[in-house]
């Protein structure tokens, strides 16, 4: 994934107006009305389709995510720090990415003429070695499961 930044953290002048009351009316618990594919105590599993030119409105991340873009396409994102990025991806690219403060605020529009199709896997709680997930145990690479 190519990443460009169009607009700096902390400067909203660029911005909507729109898109800044969205963000001000946001209730910090919504979790948005996403298509969930999977969810169990370690991660969660939400598919995306994004029409030309649609956009996802701001949502809270608290965990640990990977996006995986299935179709490629190039997206706009906005942070609740005032940032705006240009994501250009190629099909099948990744992003992983921690959360570094309590939680990450962002948008997501697709702006290419072609139907975007993103997966955001959110790791809940991580897993350790030994432990049952699923009816199946957790093994290290050196340790064959049981």
């Amino acid at each position: 994934m190519k990443r460009i930044e169009l607009n700096r953290e902390g400067y909203y002048d660029r911005w909507n107006p729109d898109h800044l009351n969205e963000l001000h009316s946001l209730n910090q618990l919504a979790e948005g009305q996403d298509c969930i594919l999977h969810e169990d105590s370690h991660m969660r599993l939400k598919v995306f389709g994004m029409e030309p030119y649609e956009r996802i409105p701001f949502r809270v991340l608290q965990h640990k995510f990977t996006l995986v873009c299935l179709t490629g396409g190039t997206a706009i994102t906005r942070s609740c720090k005032g940032a705006i990025d240009l994501l250009i991806f190629e099909r099948g690219e990744t992003v992983t990415r921690s959360i570094e403060s309590a939680a990450m605020v962002n948008d997501l529009q697709n702006i290419g003429e072609d139907q975007m199709i993103v997966a955001l896997i959110e790791y809940l709680r991580p897993v350790t070695y030994g432990e049952w997930v699923d009816g199946a145990r957790i093994s290290t690479p050196s340790t064959p499961a049981k």
